[in-house]
């Protein structure tokens, strides 16, 4: 695939401020840094002009970038859509065949568990027949003082090495494996759901993660308030704030 839409997108490879902006945030900046100290009624006047000149300045400025912006983020957005929408189709017989794949995978597994299970069981059975053989052919042994019994003796024996060579033959039988189709991975991923948060947190508080509620906290308690919840801390800090001008430069 080489393209994905018809229409072509152009974009600049570089953005660049221009001359008025540039000039109106130098002659703001200059002002700003004319005010080296608020010592006096005069100064903490020329200081709040300033301040809400520069607050109404960064404000017109990240209100032009929001505006600009827009347009790049609602063409991502309708890229986003159109390339959901194209790919669902895909995307959901991809579910389905990798749902149809897992269901093969765990018959594999049943499959490859009860062969191996079938192996270990033929594998006890011949080295019980083994060494069952072999201490018949020991006692034989021991015993043959007629030619009979000799022979007898014989047999047993020869019936033990059989038996051992049966045994290596099971030993030498492959284990059995999963089927896999090529580049296909078979792997367990762990599922969560708490189903009660409060019992998790009792028996293990490790697993959970508290937070505090700062909004609420400041909702409904000041650092006067009766009755403070232990582990809480508040106090009051003052903060000058000088309210913005309505005007901007752009």
């Amino acid at each position: 695939m080489t393209s994905l839409i018809k229409e072509k997108i152009n974009l600049p490879v570089g953005y660049s401020v221009t001359a008025d902006a540039e000039e109106a945030r130098n002659e703001i900046a200059l002002r700003g840094a004319s005010i080296t100290a608020v010592a006096t009624a005069a100064q903490n006047d020329a200081a709040g002009v300033v301040v809400r000149e520069i607050r109404g300045y960064v404000k017109a400025v990240e209100a032009m970038r929001q505006t600009l912006t827009k347009p790049l983020l609602d063409g991502q957005r309708l890229l986003k859509a159109l390339s959901d929408d194209h790919c669902a189709p895909l995307v959901a017989e991809q579910q389905r065949i990798e749902r149809l794949a897992v269901q093969f995978a765990q018959a594999e597994a049943r499959r490859v568990a009860r062969e191996e299970e079938e192996r270990q069981a033929a594998y006890r059975k011949a080295e019980a027949e083994r060494a069952a053989l072999e201490e018949k052919a020991r006692i034989a042994a021991e015993k043959a003082n007629t030619e009979k019994q000799q022979v007898k003796a014989i047999q047993l024996g020869q019936a033990a090495t059989a038996a051992a060579e049966q045994v290596a033959a099971v030993l030498a039988t492959p284990p059995p494996v999963m089927s896999k189709s090529k580049g296909q991975q078979v792997r367990r991923e762990l599922r969560v759901e708490v189903t009660d948060i409060r019992a998790l947190a009792a028996a293990r508080p490790e697993l959970v993660k508290f937070e505090p509620n700062l909004a609420a906290i400041k909702a409904l308690l000041v650092p006067e308030s009766p009755n403070m919840p232990p582990g809480l801390k508040l106090w009051w800090e003052d903060k000058v704030i000088f309210s913005s001008s309505t005007g901007n430069r752009f």
